[in-house]
């Protein structure tokens, strides 16, 4: 088995905020909870973030047999 180690933060940024490029070893997931903000990473065009972004592509329901034979 291999374990990952994420580190997990939760930080709010003042309007108009900017960070230092850097970089994160581990990984990071960005979770956009209020407002919008510009997020870019190396080599790629920057990207707007807007509250509540990230699709969901919702399927079937798990059924009392699956779910009771974990």
């Amino acid at each position: 088995m291999k374990l990952i180690l994420k580190a997990i933060g939760n930080v709010t940024f003042a309007p108009g905020a900017r960070n230092n490029w850097h970089s994160h070893k581990v990984g990071r997931v960005l979770l956009v909870t209020g407002g919008e903000g510009w997020y870019q990473e190396k080599g790629k065009p920057a990207k707007l973030l807007k509250t509540g972004d990230g699709e969901t592509e919702w399927l079937e329901p798990v059924d009392d047999a699956w779910y009771g034979s974990l």
